[in-house]
């Protein structure tokens, strides 16, 4: 709360006069991340594009804002912005035949799906390992050390080494939502 009402040019008195507590603070900065993500009018007949678009808007966001997701763990979000999201959410689900109750654990879980897929993907749920390759090196050194690996003992991991080196994040984020909107699909009224 210091180092943030030094940024601010003000004292953490102050500070703490108008959010209360750090958490208080934390809520409204989450709330923020929440006001940044367009959500668009639900249209039955592109429900599922627009999960799919809501999806991506979402890690957009949080590739924007890495420390989002620290925030995010245990977090119930309740601010204005947060609420309008969830709604109009619920809008599209709802607007492609989803029955209520799968409606709201469709809401959810996109979340936990978009969420759960970038602190994979960005490290920031925990500590990374101290001797983390670097960047941009990880497939060719997960491929590399399954090539590796004694084929009668593995040989499932080691005919798949060359597909690991070749993980886009993009494409897994891509079938994962395709795995995600068709599953809530076969559901749908």
């Amino acid at each position: 709360m210091r180092h943030i009402a030094r940024t601010l040019n003000t004292t953490a008195a102050a500070l703490y006069w108008h959010v209360g507590s750090k958490d208080g603070l934390l809520d409204l900065v989450f709330d923020r991340v929440f006001g940044e993500q367009p959500v668009p009018d639900p249209d039955p007949e592109r429900w599922q594009e627009q999960v799919r678009d809501v999806a991506r808007t979402m890690r957009r966001t949080i590739l924007g804002h890495r420390d989002v997701v620290r925030l995010s763990i245990g977090r119930i979000p309740l601010g204005p912005n947060a609420l309008r999201y969830a709604d109009r959410v619920l809008a599209i689900l709802r607007a492609g035949g989803l029955p209520d109750p799968l409606a709201v654990a469709g809401q959810q879980l996109l979340m936990s799906v978009v969420i759960g897929f970038a602190i994979d993907e960005t490290g920031e749920g925990g500590q990374p390992p101290a001797d983390r390759p670097p960047p941009g090196t990880e497939g060719e050194m997960v491929r590399a050390y399954l090539g590796s690996l004694p084929g009668e003992q593995f040989p499932n991991l080691v005919a798949v080494a060359d597909h690991m080196a070749a993980a886009d994040p993009d494409a897994r984020f891509e079938l994962l939502l395709d795995f995600f909107v068709d599953g809530l699909a076969q559901r749908a009224i």
